[in-house]
């Protein structure tokens, strides 16, 4: 007999999650590429990850429509967003993602 798991799975992320996620990061880095100047690394490093959250937020909106899960987009963007865990917008539930 097998005792009864204590664990507590990580609830099955959403579209809202995803766009909060987006909003999130974007709200982050948007600031950082419109200061930086446009020839800069930095302003490459922002945009491309401003690029990438487009991407998985775009592809999680196609697998939503296929009602199939978007867990990995998901992870994807929690990933990212772990960056800024400190901030007080960041949500607890992103860093079970």
């Amino acid at each position: 007999m097998t005792e009864p798991s204590s664990h507590t799975p990580r609830p099955e992320p959403t579209m809202d999650d995803i766009n909060a996620l987006k909003a999130f990061i974007r709200a982050r880095v948007r600031p950082l590429r419109t200061n930086a100047p446009t020839d800069s690394v930095e302003f490459r490093a922002a945009e491309a990850l401003l690029d990438l959250v487009s991407v998985v937020s775009g592809v999680a909106d196609a697998t939503a429509k296929r009602a199939e899960p978007v867990d990995t987009e998901c992870f994807y963007l929690a990933t990212a967003a772990q960056a800024w865990q400190g901030h007080p917008d960041f949500q607890p539930v992103w860093a079970q993602y």
